[in-house]
């Protein structure tokens, strides 16, 4: 559960630095809200291909105007590999 935790603090820490709005939560399940569906599903798309999986969610599913990129944290998630996403986060975004 440590793990899991500093998991998720460092990805909280590095998408805020990014400038991203996360929700407080307590869960290794983030909502990075996107706002526009076909914009979410295009970063979950180039996000995949960067070899980030983070699940485009929209509307029927939530309301209109919050489609969001679904980020499911695990314990066995590296340090590399968080950076390795952010930097994703980063290039798909801007």
């Amino acid at each position: 559960r440590a793990a899991l935790w500093n998991n998720c603090r460092a990805l909280k820490q590095g998408l805020r630095s990014l400038g991203f709005q996360l929700p407080d939560s307590e869960s290794p399940i983030l909502p990075l809200i996107v706002g526009d569906a076909e914009r979410c599903m295009q970063f979950s798309e180039r996000l995949l291909q960067k070899g980030v999986f983070a699940q485009g969610i929209r509307p029927p599913t939530v309301p209109a105007g919050t489609s969001r990129l679904r980020i499911t944290l695990m314990a066995t998630h590296t340090p590399r590999q968080i950076d390795q996403a952010l930097q994703a986060l980063e290039e798909v975004t801007s």
